[in-house]
């Protein structure tokens, strides 16, 4: 995969593989509707990522009860019920895994998926999106997705979108 990765960056003109797209306020598709979706695959024909910010309300366990962390939550991918994906942070690449970004990496096995634990920093999405190229590309020149790299901090959950944002801690 990373051999492919290296190709796709060059093929691709407008959107790069391992590559966040946020949502502009000219998206009008209620699925998208301020998402920041995650690019894992782009190539000349098509493009798949994953929404970083959206809860699905479920819990790793629900989907996979061998998980040696089923409380985890599992983020909605994509309105396309197909796979289930997880991020992880970590200096070192984990096994089974394919490097999005320095510290950033992409596990897509079930198996592998199902034994991740702390101390490692994964985040579990099941259902992906996914467009045309030519699709991604009109989007894109139309202003309806800002580009950014990934970095570890821009994968990191901010608010899931079905939940009410919460005060930072305070002193108690």
């Amino acid at each position: 995969m990373a051999i492919l990765s290296v190709v796709v960056l060059a093929l691709v003109p407008v959107c790069a593989f391992a590559q966040i797209l946020t949502a502009t306020a000219k998206t009008r598709d209620p699925d998208f509707a301020g998402a920041r979706v995650l690019l894992l695959i782009s190539d000349r024909q098509a493009a798949v990522g994953i929404i970083l910010n959206k809860s699905s309300g479920k819990k790793l366990g629900d989907i996979l009860p061998q998980a040696l962390s089923p409380d985890a939550p599992v983020g909605t991918g994509g309105p396309v019920e197909l796979g289930l994906n997880a991020i992880v942070e970590s200096p070192a690449q984990p096994p089974g895994s394919t490097r999005l970004a320095p510290g950033v990496f992409w596990i897509r096995d079930r198996g592998t998926i199902a034994r991740l634990a702390p101390p490692a920093v994964f985040r579990i999405f099941a259902g992906t999106c996914g467009w045309t190229r030519k699709q991604l590309d009109g989007e894109i020149r139309a202003g309806l997705w800002r580009l950014e790299a990934v970095t570890p901090a821009g994968i990191r959950p901010r608010v899931w979108q079905s939940e009410t944002p919460r005060p930072p801690p305070g002193p108690r």
